[in-house]
């Protein structure tokens, strides 16, 4: 009885259940990873291969690692950001309409997240896939709009006030980077002790691989979010360029184009 009052004691905490939710978050963000490669596989036993890989990848990379320990918004965003991938492939493939409202709603909470990235990074493309959609006669993407602001006001509702740090005010051992160069150089260097040049090299040949199999528009996908976080940490600081935090969505896309790669 001692023994389980304590647990539920401990699970009642704010800081134990946000470190839970973080843990949580970066497991689901690995699980749609791998769920994502295996939707855009040709061949069943490669994409399992390719999937097991991209999951490894990312769950071992040392930033990830960190988001998943860390009490803070970058995993529950990470999680959103690789369902909301999985989702929008999906969409592409021309997935019915629970698809495409599921997505919707995904979008709301990315979008009223505490973390401004996932606006940045898939905002501008999942507009144009809903453009896109309702162009070729999905009528469901009319009812998108109110999924949206549903998941936003849910999410609102629940977390009304912002808990990310205040501009200009880094933790505790986060330098700040005066250049866009320093900060371009520091961001890309993590990036490569995480995973490695071979890892880097494979998910180049991944964006060849999706582009020879005409599957151009989820290369640019990737790509644009790709290249939107090492834009958003260069051109936005203290957005923990050197802060071990930053570059999830860089790992998450990289582990995708490795495995897809295969």
């Amino acid at each position: 009885a001692v023994v389980g009052r304590t647990a539920r004691d401990q699970v009642g905490e704010l800081v134990f259940r946000v470190y839970l939710l973080s843990a949580v978050s970066a497991a689901v963000a690995v699980l749609f990873v791998a769920k994502l490669v295996l939707c855009v596989a040709d061949d069943e036993r490669t994409g399992a291969v390719g999937a097991i890989i991209a999951a490894v990848l990312l769950a071992l990379s040392v930033t990830f690692f960190r988001r998943a320990t860390t009490g803070d918004v970058h995993a529950p965003t990470a999680a959103l950001v690789a369902a909301s991938l999985y989702l929008a492939v999906r969409v592409g493939q021309r997935a019915g309409a629970p698809t495409i409202l599921a997505l919707a709603f995904l979008a709301g909470l990315g979008a009223a997240g505490l973390d401004g990235s996932y606006r940045l990074l898939l905002g501008p493309p999942l507009l144009v896939l809903y453009l896109w959609r309702l162009r070729h006669g999905a009528r469901s993407v009319l009812a998108a709009p109110a999924l949206v602001v549903l998941g936003a006001l849910g999410l609102l509702a629940y977390a009304p006030v912002r808990l990310d740090r205040a501009e200009g005010a880094p933790a505790r051992g986060v330098e700040v980077s005066k250049t866009l160069y320093e900060r371009a150089q520091r961001y890309l260097v993590r990036i490569e002790r995480d995973v490695g040049v071979l890892a880097l090299v494979a998910a180049a040949l991944g964006v060849w691989a999706l582009m020879r199999v005409r599957k151009k528009a989820l290369a640019g996908l990737l790509l644009f979010v790709l290249t939107g976080d090492l834009l958003r940490a260069v051109w936005m600081p203290p957005v923990g360029v050197i802060d071990p935090q930053s570059g999830a969505p860089f790992l998450l896309v990289t582990s995708v184009l490795v495995g897809s790669g295969l």
